[in-house]
């Protein structure tokens, strides 16, 4: 037997063990940034040394240079004090100090009035001039000292000047100095250094006095970095700043006697580059064992390119769906590796490549289209091909009781069952799909001659017995129908069948709807609607209106039922069905009933106050109030805020709002009789089960439903109906208000019936405030 030759696979961890030896590479690269690091802080430091002493000699100098200034000036002070000289005396006295000196180009005395009145050299246009306005004068009457005035170009010269004054008893005595004499000494210093070295004097103001760049003396401009170099904590340490855009080492110091500041700076990259020869060194070296690592890799590279490129080619072939072919082992070990186990992924992947695509297109649980088939399969037909289709969008009503009824796994087996039920029906003549949860969809393509057929023989299918499990469900399916004859959006015949899908669901006649455009602005209307009553509930947009309650025998009237109205700034009217059904939705009725109540006993108190009679309020609130926490508590606030009567207030509530929660609403209703508030059941007679609770209940009233008044004229059974509800009333001592009288007929056979009360539109409407009190004016004016 032949003995088969061990191969032997190159590892490539072998091959990069080597670049191990060249981790080196990172501590130096590391330790000659520290390097670069340490020799420009060494160099800031030699720089600062250097031009410490350089700042500090420049100030000392110019301490000198000023001083020699206020001494003559101090002198001539002296003399003009001690001796009374006479115009002349002080001439020639001017005239010999001046001569003295190089830096003070003129002298100049003052009267008290701040007038010249003498000068040298002696220049007689310079007599007589008023000096009453310059700021050594202010300066000098607050103080005894000298002052030094700021850097100026004075009249009749050219070159910046500075004065140095003093304060007689009579006189004063300004002395003018040249700066550029100062100006050339300081400059003579930085042409001294190198070039990247800058000496600057500015005032205390920051402005320039001398530089290097005379236009920035001339101008009068301000150093940009003068503020943030005072602001520095201290005065005689080296900072670094932004001058001109490069970062420069500054040192300086303040002239006491002048308060003027002494700056040199030097730019620091100039300063440090010395030291880049070390750092160009360790760079070179740096850039040597890249190169070498580059090498490694070029060489390892090789070696194992061509086999990657093996690998490379069949992955292009799996890339482009192709998964048959094997790829070929290598000599490498992790490639060897790589390629055995490659051919079990490229089937793994086949397999669920497959399946993805099944799973794009359709439903997991029931294997029908999805909503992506749908929408590819609409805009390839309807838009390319321009084929009109109908979509018929189905609902399964309650599905939620079946899963919490019968557990999710018998739910899907409902959903499954009834989409064979449809695929098996539909499949050969439309799109059959599941949109998502319990929501189905068909699309035929169809025209829009026979909706209504279409539409009965889909309900009448619907409608068939759904058998699971040997188990007649009945689904309560409803859809709507949508023809999509205009060149619409996928979304836009999504969004327009299940508008009318939800029109169906409010059908009580039909389980079904064939869309009309009316839907489309109705259900804007409700959108527009539900999106504004929040803001309307936060800004208290709605308003109260009073519908009276009248007495039958006197006609007087008895109070108010307080009614909620809302008229929108853009939608307009809104009606109370309207915004009522999604405040209850929503469950945020609870805070409409509470601004209604409060509004309703301001007003309804006003009216007991003006016209002097005890009016009964009636309020109607919702189970969703009733239930709430801070039920109770609000009705106590808004009682004790107005000093409402209890005893005047009733609350209306009905059969609805009693059996949600019997037990807990039973326990509100004991607190609000506690407090002395009435409450009255309404829409009596609507209920299945009113009758129980009469007597579990402690009512003060019952509200014949208005239903029961419609056409009593001739329905004898409703009026043997109200009949024995105000007999029964009656025996439990309760009082009766009947609804909707609307007519003189219908007033006679309640007079005939005999409740306590009635409202309607016969004796008034529901109104506002206003147009009560305007009502009870006339009312009681024709009384």
């Amino acid at each position: 037997m032949k003995k088969t030759k061990k191969k032997h696979h190159i590892s490539i961890n072998q091959i990069f063990f080597i670049t191990v030896f060249l981790t080196i590479l990172t501590p130096t690269v590391l330790f000659t940034l520290f390097l670069n690091n340490v020799s420009k802080t060494l160099v800031v430091e030699r720089v600062y040394d250097d031009n410490y002493i350089a700042v500090h000699s420049t100030a000392d100098f110019l301490d000198n240079y000023l001083l020699d200034s206020e001494r003559l000036l101090a002198g001539l002070k002296t003399n003009i004090e001690d001796f009374t000289l006479t115009h002349d005396q002080l001439l020639l006295l001017l005239d010999s100090r001046i001569n003295d000196h190089e830096l003070i180009t003129s002298i100049e005395v003052l009267d008290s009035d701040g007038l010249v009145i003498a000068n040298a050299p002696n220049d007689d246009a310079f007599v007589g001039m008023d000096r009453s306005n310059e700021t050594f004068i202010t300066e000098l009457t607050n103080t005894t000292d000298s002052y030094w005035s700021s850097p100026f170009i004075p009249p009749f010269k050219e070159d910046l000047h500075i004065t140095i004054s003093y304060k007689t008893d009579d006189y004063y005595i300004v002395g003018l100095l040249d700066l550029s004499t100062i100006s050339e000494n300081i400059q003579a210093l930085s042409l001294s250094t190198e070039l990247d070295k800058n000496t600057v004097l500015l005032d205390r103001y920051g402005i320039y006095i001398s530089d290097k760049d005379e236009t920035l003396v001339n101008s009068r401009q301000k150093a940009k970095y003068f503020d943030e170099m005072v602001t520095h904590s201290n005065l005689d340490n080296s900072i670094i700043l932004d001058i001109d855009g490069y970062d420069n080492v500054v040192s300086y110091t303040n002239i006491s006697n002048t308060g003027w500041y002494i700056i040199i700076y030097e730019n620091f990259n100039s300063a440090t580059a010395y030291s880049r020869t070390i750092i160009n060194y360790f760079s070179y070296f740096t850039i040597f064992l890249v190169i070498l690592l580059v090498l490694v890799f070029l060489t390892s590279s090789y070696l194992y390119k061509s086999n990657l490129d093996k690998l490379a080619s069949k992955i292009k072939l799996m890339k482009n769906g192709d998964f048959s072919k094997e790829v070929e082992v290598s000599g490498f070990r992790e490639i060897y590796e790589i390629g055995s186990v490659f051919n079990t992924m490229s089937n793994s992947i086949n397999e669920k490549t497959t399946k993805l695509e099944y799973l794009a297109f359709n439903d997991e649980l029931t294997g029908l289209y999805n909503r992506v088939f749908c929408k590819e399969f609409f805009e390839e037909n309807h838009t390319i091909k321009s084929k009109y289709l109908t979509f018929v969008y189905i609902d399964l009503q309650r599905f939620e009781l079946i899963n919490d009824s019968y557990g999710f796994d018998f739910g899907n087996l409902v959903l499954k069952t009834f989409a064979n039920k449809l695929k098996n029906k539909y499949s050969k003549e439309a799109i059959v799909a599941r949109i998502e949860s319990d929501e189905f969809l068909l699309i035929f393509e169809t025209n829009n001659n026979n909706l209504e057929e279409m539409a009965k023989e889909i309900d009448d299918f619907l409608k068939t017995p759904t058998i699971i499990d040997g188990i007649d469900f009945d689904l309560n399916i409803n859809f709507g129908l949508f023809y999509a004859e205009s060149t619409l959006t996928f979304d836009d015949a999504m969004s327009s069948a299940l508008i009318t899908l939800n029109h169906a669901k409010q059908n009580l006649k039909q389980s079904y709807e064939i869309y009309e455009e009316s839907m489309k602005s109705a259900t804007l209307r409700q959108n527009a609607i539900e999106l504004a009553l929040e803001k309307a509930l936060k800004e208290d947009e709605f308003n109260v209106y009073f519908q009276p309650i009248v007495n039958l025998k006197t006609e007087d009237i008895r109070g108010f039922e307080a009614l909620s109205r809302w008229k929108h700034q853009v939608i307009g009217d809104v009606f109370p069905y309207e915004f009522i059904t999604i405040l209850e939705r929503t469950q945020k009725i609870h805070l409409l009933d509470y601004q209604v109540l409060k509004k309703a006993i301001k007003h309804v108190k006003e009216l007991s106050r003006i016209y002097k009679k005890d009016y009964v309020l009636s309020v109607n609130m919702s189970a969703s109030s009733i239930l709430n926490d801070n039920f109770i508590p609000n009705v106590k606030a808004a009682l004790k805020k107005y000093d409402f009567n209890p005893l005047h207030l009733e609350l209306e509530i009905t059969e609805s709002t009693i059996i949600q929660d019997f037990t807990k609403v039973n326990d509100k209703f004991n607190q609000l009789r506690a407090l002395g508030v009435r409450l009255s059941e309404d829409d009596f007679g609507d209920g299945y089960s009113s009758l129980s609770y009469l007597t579990a209940i402690d009512l003060s009233t019952l509200k014949i439903s208005k239903n029961f008044l419609k056409n009593i004229e001739i329905n004898s059974n409703n009026k043997m109906l109200i009949e024995t509800i105000i007999e029964l009333s009656k025996k439990f001592g309760f009082e009766t208000i009947a609804e909707g009288i609307e007519n003189e007929e219908t007033l006679n056979i309640m007079k005939e019936l005999n409740p306590d009360y009635i409202q309607g539109y016969y004796f008034y409407r529901p109104m506002p405030y206003k147009t009560v009190l305007r009502e009870l004016d006339k009312l009681y004016k024709k009384n």
